[in-house]
């Protein structure tokens, strides 16, 4: 497998802690603090590259930026979304010799990977396919994700099944939901979870 530095520098700047269909994600002049926490991503995904990789990957910024501004003039689709990762999922292919030393170990990305695309990317994808409302929060949603995907990772299972049962308590008891984002999270998050310990095990 190769280094995918550029690839997750992308996609935790976009939706790790954000929500690319909110307001002030898409507003102009908010989008200084979002430059500032997507320099801050690809700068410690990729300081410890040589000269030429460090150019690549201020150049990779600079793409990311420009995408930024496309969004923010036309809006968040998922075609837009998916293009532009695996743009920098092919980009991140060349670039794989000026990773190999990479204090971010390639089994380690994978893992970062997993656990992103179970909790944040998950709660982009419960959005777009209306589960949850464009721009609303999936603060617990993520945090019980979260909590599986570490959980089952780790061969936990009981304590996967208590993460699971403790966000259904939260959720109805604390924040009075019986939505069906309840149980779709739930299936989502344990299933990804499972799949991403068995890609994880391939890698051994």
């Amino acid at each position: 497998m190769f280094q995918i530095n550029l690839f997750l520098s992308h996609l935790i700047s976009d939706f790790a802690f954000s929500d690319v269909y909110s307001k002030d994600f898409l507003d102009k002049k908010n989008y200084y603090k979002h430059m500032i926490w997507a320099a801050v991503v690809f700068f410690i995904f990729n300081f410890d590259t040589n000269n030429l990789g460090k150019l690549f990957a201020v150049l990779a910024f600079l793409i990311h930026v420009a995408l930024d501004f496309f969004r923010i003039k036309k809006g968040s689709t998922l075609l837009f979304e998916t293009i532009s990762s695996l743009s920098f999922l092919i980009l991140s292919i060349p670039m794989n010799n000026y990773y190999l030393d990479s204090y971010i170990s390639n089994p380690f990305q994978i893992y970062i990977l997993g656990l992103l695309i179970t909790t944040s990317i998950g709660s982009y994808i419960f959005r777009t396919f209306n589960i949850l409302p464009k721009g609303k929060k999936d603060t617990t949603g993520t945090s019980e994700r979260l909590a599986v995907f570490i959980f089952i990772m780790a061969h936990q299972y009981i304590l996967a099944l208590i993460a699971i049962i403790a966000g259904i308590i939260y959720k109805m008891l604390f924040e009075k939901r019986k939505d069906k984002e309840i149980i779709y999270s739930i299936i989502y998050g344990t299933a990804l979870s499972f799949i991403w310990m068995l890609i994880m095990g391939g890698l051994k």
